[in-house]
């Protein structure tokens, strides 16, 4: 294990062994550590603009409350703005409305906006495309005029589908990749039960940005101050990783292959390099990328090196840093050395929440199917493994007992959309990395008032 020190991110390569069996068999783990520092005082102030839109669904189904926390999460993100910034804002449902044209966020305009948010109510159908593709422009509209290291970001919140407009799962997903290459990235943020998971997903992977499942109104403000809080304090950007392997054997023509489990775009070049887009990091955050090697036939003490090369650049996009990992080298052996080295448990420990995260999707997939029976048995047998694994850590526990709970849910009573929504969301987060900002505690399952709730 070892940490280079260039420039602000620490990079820390880990493998889970060092010797395989000579057939190539055998799980190796090849993972890097990604950790930002904490800004400063200084570092605050001097931030990168941000050029904002906030896209608000005001459909009908955001009545009793919903659109009331809605409109209270934008009203905080204009204020955490300042006049380096820029904000528009957009309501729609199947109208578009432009309630507060993009603009430098001074007092007068943050004014102006809260005041044309007050009188929106919800209403109408869902043109998910229509009002997102208005935001989008209106960030558009000021590019030639913020600072060039500006963020440039779409908030899109929904509880609904989209049933208005254009609703092509391929057309909306071709559109943030569209305004992505043109530097506008898509935050989505999901809300209730009731929204397409899997698309808001797609849009924001496709986008650039993160995707959040709120399962309570209340929690809204919350997840946009999450959001806006990353985007405020933004350590370094621009985030890719190289992944190659070099078996050491004159004439060698076989290769190791990747198989990243963290849930993020990576491909594969003509040489076997693989690059994996990780976007931006936030001030004191940390990512864990992890590739399963498969690892081709060798001889005793032949070697397969594995590198690593981490790009980025500084949250102004006045620095560029390349910072190459020293090789990770891989021994063939026989089986009793093999069975004998020893293992970086902690690391394991962190590799075994990315494969509760793949348990979780098998899951999704056999509820989507309709076997609740088959998905309950796959959370249930992922966390006895976890339970019984010699690689612990509280974090792996806690995953444990929340995979067991689940699992207990839908053999007593089948999975709620609710439930299914939270499994979706809480694989997406291992795999990412991203956070959690819920707060409010969800309300009694509808089935079972009187049952306590589970943790």
């Amino acid at each position: 294990m070892s940490t280079p020190e260039a420039g602000p991110l620490a990079v820390t390569a880990h493998l889970n062994r060092r010797l395989i069996p000579t057939t190539g068999a055998g799980e190796i783990y090849f993972g890097v550590r990604l950790r930002a520092p904490d800004v400063t005082a200084a570092e605050a102030a001097t931030r990168p603009p941000l050029n904002l839109a906030l896209v608000l669904d005001r459909s009908g189904s955001m009545a009793r409350g919903k659109f009331a926390h809605a409109r209270e999460a934008a009203l905080f993100a204009l204020h955490q703005l300042t006049e380096r910034d820029y904000v528009g804002v957009v309501a729609y449902d199947h109208v578009i409305e432009l309630v507060a044209p993009s603009q430098r966020a001074t007092p007068a305009a943050k004014r102006a906006a809260e005041q044309a948010l007050q009188p929106i109510f919800a209403r109408g159908n869902t043109n998910l495309h229509d009002g997102w593709l208005l935001g989008l422009q209106q960030v558009a509209s000021q590019q030639g005029q913020v600072d060039p290291s500006a963020l440039q970001r779409c908030f899109l919140l929904t509880d609904g589908l989209a049933n208005t407009g254009i609703t092509d799962r391929a057309a909306l997903v071709a559109l943030a990749q569209e305004w992505r290459q043109r530097g506008i990235s898509t935050t989505t943020f999901g809300l209730g039960e009731d929204f397409d998971e899997t698309l808001l997903e797609a849009i924001a992977d496709a986008g650039g940005g993160h995707f959040y499942f709120i399962a309570e109104p209340g929690d809204i403000p919350n997840f946009f101050k999450g959001e806006l809080g990353e985007l405020l304090a933004v350590a370094a950007r621009q985030i890719t990783l190289d992944l190659w392997a070099v078996v050491e054997r004159p004439g060698a023509s076989e290769r190791a292959i990747f198989t990243l489990l963290n849930r993020l775009p990576m491909t594969t070049d003509a040489d076997g390099v693989a690059t994996v887009d990780l976007g931006e990091m936030d001030a004191a955050s940390e990512r864990l990328l992890v590739a399963r090697v498969a690892c081709p036939r060798g001889s005793r003490g032949e070697h397969i090196t594995l590198h690593a090369r981490l790009r980025y650049r500084s949250a102004d996009l006045a620095q560029d840093y390349v910072v190459e990992l020293p090789a990770q080298t891989l021994t063939y052996d026989l089986e009793t050395a093999v069975d004998a080295q020893p293992v970086d448990d902690a690391f394991m420990a962190d590799v075994l929440l990315l494969q509760a995260a793949a348990a979780r999707d098998h899951a999704d997939a056999q509820m989507r199917a309709g076997d609740f029976s088959a998905a309950s048995g796959t959370l249930a047998s992922m966390a006895h493994l976890m339970m019984a694994s010699p690689y612990q850590s509280p974090a792996a526990a806690a995953e444990a007992a929340s995979l067991d709970a689940l699992a207990e849910e839908g053999r007593a009573r089948g999975f709620s959309p609710m439930s299914r929504k939270g499994n979706y969301a809480r694989s997406s987060q291992l795999r990412k990395s991203t956070r959690d900002y819920g707060q409010t505690p969800p309300p009694p399952d509808p089935a079972d008032p009187n049952a306590p709730q589970k943790p």
